[in-house]
């Protein structure tokens, strides 16, 4: 038999596995029975699992989320399956982007100017740097730093920090990290991978300089560029998770299944130790 069992999947996205075996009963997934009635689930359940997990993390109540992913799945076309579109929850609202349009499987309504959905399939990761390079503000150090305690409070003052993080030092590494994360997130991509480019000049083995250029990759269907990206992210921090978690999606979507547990696997042993 074939397929993860419920203990393995409950472990990889996080859940219990009651709350695994509940998905399982509802009709979303697609797990093959084993012994003594076990479930044996596919890897396209574990993406499935690992969304509603995010939406679940997002303070959607688990019995939205599954009514939620009902009402999507009867809405998408025969040929399109749930782990091919984004799904995501914006404050109080469940927005669906299958990469052409955005709308609300609960409503049905589109939407528009979604920014948030254009991180992924990937979703591109800040940089932080705890560098005691000078006074906050008095160096590109200072400035980058700046920026970093900005974002989430005030987007368009960080961009201005690092802006002048790059007048002072124009090669700052960590500085055009984060202003491509910025692009990438508004779908900007052409200049979030100029970013990511400058980054990469600046220190070659930035990780998450490569890291997010696969996930800019990812979404220009780049898949041969992803995967190579993600590699060269890997080979300079094998910590990685989510790296080796893309990598697995890519391959499995490729059909090279070999390697697509290879990397499940190592995404596995990553968040034990977390």
């Amino acid at each position: 038999m074939t397929g993860y069992r419920t203990s393995e999947v409950a472990e990889l996205v996080g859940m219990s596995p009651p709350q695994v075996r509940a998905y399982a009963r509802t009709g979303l997934l697609h797990p093959s029975r084993g012994p003594r009635r076990a479930y044996f689930f596919t890897f396209q359940d574990l993406v499935l699992l690992k969304t509603a997990k995010r939406l679940e993390e997002a303070d959607v109540p688990a019995e939205r989320v599954r009514r939620v992913l009902h009402s999507l799945s009867r809405q998408l076309p025969d040929d399109r399956s749930l782990t091919e579109v984004t799904i995501e929850a914006e404050s109080a609202t469940i927005l669906v982007d299958d990469g052409g349009r955005t709308w609300n499987p609960e409503s049905g309504q589109l939407c528009f100017g979604f920014a948030s959905l254009a991180q992924n399939p990937g979703t591109p990761v800040a940089l932080r740097s705890w560098s005691e390079a000078g006074p906050e503000g008095t160096t590109a150090e200072g400035f980058f730093q700046l920026g970093c305690e900005l974002e989430h409070t005030a987007p368009a003052e960080a961009r201005e920090a690092y802006q002048k993080a790059l007048e002072l030092d124009s090669g700052h590494a960590g500085t055009h990290v984060n202003l491509g994360r910025l692009d990438q997130a508004e779908g900007r991509f052409d200049s979030a991978l100029d970013h990511y480019t400058t980054a990469l000049l600046s220190e070659p083995h930035n990780p998450i300089a490569h890291f997010n250029t696969g996930c800019v990759m990812e979404r220009l269907d780049r898949t041969d560029a992803a995967i190579l990206a993600y590699h060269e992210a890997l080979t300079h921090d094998a910590t990685l998770s989510e790296a080796h978690y893309r990598l697995a999606v890519l391959y499995e979507h490729e059909g090279r299944e070999l390697d697509a547990l290879r990397h499940l696997k190592h995404y596995r042993l990553l968040i034990r130790r977390h």
